[in-house]
């Protein structure tokens, strides 16, 4: 298996790896920094086991997508275009929000049974951690107009 990395500058001084599925994602991430590094920082890990590895954490394009477009970290809506021109060509895909469990603290968001995103739900009014009904189709709407 092979994971690509795409080092992340906080801003305070500290750095971590994003976890993407594609070298392409990676080297788009690092040339569409804020301000980058200078120089390109990402690379590959290739891992080797004769068990079944679940890599959590893992971004997909797709994933990626989401995590910038509901983040709302997109440096510039021209990213943000050239993003979509680049890694879905036919159109972004469809969303799909789902709760799976009533007590659970995330909408799942998935694209062709696939889940590639889960974005924690957040009461306004009780300024607390929860999911609804209404905050379902509320971001399902949102993802429906991208």
């Amino acid at each position: 298996m092979r994971i690509y990395w795409s080092i992340q500058d906080h801003g305070d001084g500290s750095a971590s790896p994003l976890f993407l599925d594609s070298r392409k994602l990676a080297e788009w991430d690092q040339d569409h920094m804020d301000e980058g590094w200078g120089e390109p920082c990402c690379g590959e890990l290739d891992i080797i086991s004769e068990s079944s590895i679940t890599v959590e954490g893992l971004r997909s394009t797709i994933g990626y997508y989401l995590w910038k477009e509901l983040g709302g970290s997109w440096w510039s809506e021209k990213d943000k275009k050239e993003f979509e021109a680049e890694f879905f060509p036919g159109g972004v895909p469809r969303f799909q929000v789902l709760i799976l469990q009533k007590d659970d603290k995330y909408y799942h968001v998935y694209v062709d049974g696939v889940r590639h995103y889960k974005k924690r739900g957040w009461n306004r009014e009780l300024s607390e951690f929860e999911i609804s009904e209404s905050g379902r189709i509320e971001l399902q709407t949102e993802l429906s107009l991208k």
